[in-house]
């Protein structure tokens, strides 16, 4: 079972106390995501993670099967790369910020891999520049 639980192929396996069939998650990995996006956000990907780890001495990432986390105590920042953009999730309150639609969204009651409430679109290195104020809130708050 343990094998199964570890493995990153996607399998079908039934469960025999009830019979059922249970699929494996078929999610690809954070590194797999970031192998097979553009070589243009692989660049903005880096650039992101160089900004966020020089804020500060007491940054550490911690990468995890779907998402690269960044943190000083708690989780600050986590990054998840996608086909066509990067996504932030940052541990901010969403009240306190003007959402900007396509830019930020308030995902605190909404289901997602990575910790934080405040979910910033990064498309191109301009909305990187504009996302620099929230990761440095998130960096001065937590």
């Amino acid at each position: 079972m343990f094998d199964l639980i570890n493995s990153n192929v996607a399998t079908a396996f039934k469960d025999t106390n009830t019979e059922k069939v249970v699929k494996q998650s078929t999610d690809k990995t954070f590194d797999e995501q970031l192998e097979t996006t553009s070589s243009k956000l692989i660049e903005l990907y880096y650039s992101i993670r160089d900004y966020i780890l020089a804020l500060g001495d007491d940054v550490t990432e911690n990468k995890l099967k779907l998402y690269s986390a960044f943190k000083k105590i708690k989780n600050i920042v986590c990054v998840e790369v996608r086909t066509k953009s990067i996504m932030l999730y940052l541990r901010l309150s969403p009240e306190d910020i003007v959402l900007k639609n396509g830019f930020t969204r308030d995902v605190s009651k909404v289901g997602h891999w990575a910790t934080g409430d405040l979910e910033v679109t990064i498309k191109n290195a301009k909305d990187f520049e504009k996302a620099k104020e929230y990761i440095d809130k998130a960096y001065e708050m937590n």
